[in-house]
């Protein structure tokens, strides 16, 4: 009976320090997991506007200022940033009015309560042109990613993610890690 005992103590001894370890671990590697994909994305994102910025540019120069929505879509109709399954493109003119969407039913429409629209259309008015940036905002409870670039015709190229896809890969990587050290323990 004691030798049982005392094989129980040490179990649960090994069981106890290999749950600390994972919470320790977790606590130190999620918060720069977290922060290495988010500076990861919006470098991708950067990347993205400035990209189909000068694609853009270099078609509304051969077509002195103007494209139509398949013009715009033969640009910007696959333009994602990775690991973010809605994340797309939008352009919208400086009178807020949308210029290409995805959704074709939206162009035409006046975009209201978006905070990068506002912001560059607010710089753009008093004369500063502003370098593609990305911003952090939220749009309907949900926090988003903007990578946003000034066209030749101060049109404004948004690229937008949600920060939750963008971050569904620490998600998924923090259940195997739970599930992972059950399964030690159980083991």
């Amino acid at each position: 009976v004691v030798v049982n005992q005392m094989g129980f103590k040490i179990t649960l001894a090994l069981a106890s320090a290999v749950i600390v370890a994972s919470v320790v671990s977790m606590l130190i590697v999620l918060p720069k997991s977290i922060d290495a994909i988010t500076e990861s994305s919006k470098n991708e994102m950067l990347s993205l506007a400035s990209a189909y910025k000068s694609q853009l540019n270099a078609k509304l120069l051969d077509l002195k200022g103007v494209l139509s929505f398949d013009g715009y879509n033969n640009v910007l109709g696959n333009a994602k940033v990775q690991g973010a399954e809605n994340s797309f493109a939008y352009v919208v003119d400086t009178s807020k009015i949308m210029q290409y969407c995805p959704n074709q039913d939206n162009v035409g429409m006046k975009v209201e309560n978006n905070k990068i629209v506002d912001m560059v259309v607010g710089k753009i008015k008093r004369g500063n042109k502003p370098d593609t940036a990305v911003v952090e905002y939220e749009f309907e409870g949900a926090k988003q990613f903007g990578a946003y670039a000034v066209l030749s015709n101060d049109s404004i190229l948004i690229v937008t993610a949600v920060e939750s896809e963008v971050l569904s890969s620490i998600t998924t990587m923090s259940w195997i890690a739970g599930i992972g050290c059950v399964l030690i323990v159980v083991i």
